[in-house]
């Protein structure tokens, strides 16, 4: 199919489940591709902690295999379509992979602290021109030259169609509990959560709600109060947690009254925290930003001065989903013009499909970061027929120029496959 439409220059709208298909830029696709029918679990070894799995089977069976054997996916995959109104649990690992989007634990301070992609052992991929790419393997070894399974994930479909991916897996933990503190500005709560992820390496989640979002939750003891939330999770393995938190309680004790959550009331939290069911206001454009953490307080309290905003702090800070009110743009010109001031890059995650057509819904690169990317996209399709749009308008535009004049032998020099 993919030959086919490369040949005809025909633009392909490249989905799993099509939950996410309201995030990004819009597509403008001549036909679907759909990977719902690439299903089932090629391969899984408990005792190797590594999974194979075909792109189009959904997230809830991978997740549902693993916790029968004690395990789970190590990046606490986020369940994205809610944000634009998709009821939950309707992803596919194919989606989840290419979308990106890590939950707390990525941002935690164990092992589990990096970027979805470095979850990702081996992957098989069709490219835009019809080839056939497999990378990787299953174990994570030191690679020389590019490491296309972390240029993939993330590159929601606009480089290959992902059709099978192999993960790695963990343990779930023996215990869990979180301590938490309400009540606090968020320049103290960002050092809240600083001081708790230095005080113990078994952190795996760490973040704020402000008053306003914890309103949303489904949680009375916590919504009804309507009180700003700093929060840490901790797990550990047997006997491991009380010691654990004692740490965590004594680096963060200065800053205000301390609670402990029990285990079920702790998970139950973490996984509305997963679900993002705070951030359910469908008609309200959302942000997502990346930014230094000692940053993010003031970027929060600046877009709050122009467009008033409601924040959920992840990651320790360096990830922050913004909730602003509606404006022509979205808020695009200010978000961009504080974000360049503060470093750091912003994604416009849920918007009407007339403001993402219209603004660039990723971060816009430098002109020469950009030219790489620009030559990498026609490394993967020369055609541009891979979801065009969805990155936004520059990139729609950089992949038709280069396209028109950059040869073919040229980028397969840059970027050699491994085609079979």
């Amino acid at each position: 199919m993919l030959q086919e439409a490369n040949a005809h220059r025909k633009p392909v709208s490249v989905m799993g489940a099509a939950s996410k298909s309201l995030i990004g830029g819009p597509v403008d696709g001549a036909m679907a591709l759909s990977t719902q029918g690439l299903r089932g679990i090629s391969l899984y070894e408990p005792s190797e902690r590594v999974i194979a799995v075909h792109a189009g089977t959904p997230l809830t069976q991978v997740e549902t295999l693993l916790a029968s054997q004690g395990q789970m996916l190590p990046f606490e995959p986020l369940d994205a379509g809610t944000l634009v109104g998709h009821a939950p649990g309707q992803a596919t690992i194919g989606g989840v992979i290419a979308g990106g989007f890590g939950g707390a634990r990525c941002g935690g301070s164990t092992a589990f602290a990096r970027p979805v992609g470095g979850h990702v052992l081996g992957l098989a991929a069709i490219s835009g021109k019809g080839d056939l790419i497999k990378c990787g393997g299953r174990t994570r070894k030191a690679n020389a030259g590019y490491d296309l399974t972390r240029l993939l994930a993330g590159s929601w479909g606009t480089l290959a169609v992902l059709t099978e991916i192999v993960l790695n897996v963990v343990p779930l933990a023996a215990e869990t509990g979180t301590l938490l503190i309400q009540g606090q500005p968020d320049e103290v709560a960002v050092d809240v959560l600083r001081q708790g992820l230095a005080a113990s390496p078994l952190v795996t989640g760490a973040i704020h709600l402000q008053g306003a979002l914890t309103a949303r939750l489904h949680m009375p003891e916590l919504a009804e109060q309507q009180r700003p939330v700093t929060a840490l999770r901790l797990e550990t393995g047997p006997g491991q947690l009380d010691d654990a938190r004692d740490a965590v309680f004594h680096a963060i004790r200065a800053y205000g009254q301390v609670e402990a959550m029990d285990e079920p009331t702790s998970l139950a939290f973490w996984d509305e925290v997963r679900q993002l069911h705070v951030l359910n206001e469908a008609q309200t454009p959302l942000w997502r930003v990346s930014v230094a953490p000692t940053r993010a307080p003031a970027l929060v309290k600046a877009v709050d001065g122009y467009l008033g905003a409601r924040a959920f702090y992840d990651w320790g800070g360096g990830v922050v989903w913004m909730e602003v009110q509606p404006a022509r743009d979205a808020g695009a010109a200010d978000i961009r013009r504080l974000v360049a001031t503060s470093g750091g890059h912003a994604m416009l995650v849920r918007a009407s499909a007339e403001v993402r057509g219209e603004v660039d819904v990723f971060q816009p690169h430098e002109p020469a970061v950009q030219a790489l990317f620009d030559r990498i996209k026609q490394a993967f399709d020369p055609a541009g027929i891979l979801n065009p749009g969805r990155k936004g308008r520059s990139t729609m535009a950089a992949s038709q120029h280069t396209g028109e004049t950059q040869r073919a032998d040229e980028a397969a020099a840059l970027m050699p496959l491994e085609v079979t």
